[in-house]
């Protein structure tokens, strides 16, 4: 099946809380507590989105700014990626180092979705002029740091630690080099 990229819209603010959410309840099964997953609220975070688009709409893809972009299989959404400058300063980063997050519907883990969605990503941020992007994955992730190395990330030897919707949780520190 194709995958088409776009940049996400306000409307798609719903679509992406109800994927956010079905993918850490997926993907960090057996990693965070299992009432913290049960208790996402998919109605929250596509409100939290709704506002985070707003903000975004209008800003060029060519520049470094935040900008979210959405997959979408038979017309429908399965994924989505948000790229801009660093969130904090974790670890001495610089302007020309940009920050991404990717998540993807479980349903349609494996099947290419996370390829072009980093494909569009590495490929927004060269055009926005960083050299270098970071981001950051829950330890004990070994589907998605195998999926990011499998692409090109490497671990920066960096680990935090987070409060994760009110659970302390480690991540890992990833990198890579654009352009």
């Amino acid at each position: 099946m194709t995958t088409t990229v776009r940049r996400a819209r306000p409307d798609d603010a719903t679509t992406l809380g109800a994927i956010h959410v079905r993918s850490w309840q997926r993907g960090y099964d057996g990693l965070l507590p299992a009432d913290v997953l049960a208790d996402l609220d998919p109605v929250a975070r596509g409100q939290w989105w709704a506002q985070l688009l707003q903000a975004q709409d209008g800003t060029p893809d060519d520049t470094p700014g935040p900008v979210t972009h959405v997959a979408e299989r038979g017309g429908a959404v399965v994924g989505f990626v948000g790229t801009g400058p660093v969130r904090g300063s974790d670890h001495g980063e610089s302007a020309s180092t940009a920050e991404l997050f990717l998540y993807v519907d479980p349903e349609a883990w494996r099947g290419g979705v996370g390829r072009e969605l980093m494909a569009t990503a590495t490929a927004r941020l060269t055009r926005a002029g960083y050299t270098d992007a970071m981001l950051w994955v829950l330890e004990g992730n070994a589907r998605a740091i195998g999926f990011y190395e499998a692409t090109g990330w490497e671990h920066d030897g960096v680990r935090r630690v987070e409060v994760i919707p009110g659970v302390t949780a480690a991540e890992l520190g990833y990198r890579r080099q654009l352009g």
